[in-house]
């Protein structure tokens, strides 16, 4: 079973701190878009790491340092973004961010439909997959997503168990888009417990 909570951004000074450096390192869509871009011309899809480590994650266990929060919940930072969003030759990436020189740190181009939300969706399934792949820590059990998203917030604390109940159909008998990525997510938070930030 999994559960999810919400919150705002904090306005304490370390967490405007840290947020400032992710914005600095994510919120700059023309570096993602760049990726997607680059990535639409190579036949190879490879994650690209957003800053570089010196040490591999199995090279160096202790350097595996996660931000807590005073509940215990590993902070992680995700974004999305697109270019030409809803129009023919959109391109898309996402960026997730765990902290400075952070070897987890990642971007990658969307797979699939390019869209801001689809963005928005599988940078926070990388989030929990990165963060479960923390084997020093046998996996991060807690995890508070922060992200510029409020749809992606809604989807998860708000809308996703009718969605289910209604066989991934909405209120109007039409389907939920990013379907897939739903369900994606959704199986990924079984394991995890994932609190939501909206910033």
């Amino acid at each position: 079973s999994f559960s999810t909570s919400t919150a705002t951004s904090s306005k304490g000074s370390d967490t405007v701190s840290v947020n400032e450096s992710y914005k600095r390192l994510l919120s700059e869509d023309d570096d993602i878009i760049c990726l997607a871009e680059s990535a639409h011309k190579s036949s190879a899809h490879k994650s690209v790491k957003t800053e570089p480590a010196e040490t591999s994650v199995t090279d160096s266990p202790v350097s595996l340092q996660f931000q807590l929060d005073q509940q215990g919940f590993v902070q992680v930072y995700t974004d999305g973004a697109c270019e030409k969003n809803g129009f023919a030759g959109a391109k898309a990436g996402i960026g997730v961010w765990f902290g400075m020189n952070h070897p987890l740190n990642t971007s990658e181009p969307v797979r699939g439909r390019a869209t801001n939300n689809t963005a928005e969706i599988q940078a926070a399934i990388l989030a929990i997959e990165l963060a479960k792949s923390a084997v020093v820590f046998e996996g991060v059990k807690k995890l508070c997503i922060n992200t510029d998203s409020q749809f992606l917030i809604n989807s998860i604390t708000k809308w996703i168990r009718k969605w289910r109940r209604n066989n991934w159909k909405l209120t109007d008998g039409g389907p939920v888009k990013n379907k897939e990525d739903f369900v994606t997510l959704d199986a990924a938070m079984k394991s995890v417990v994932v609190k939501w930030v909206s910033l």
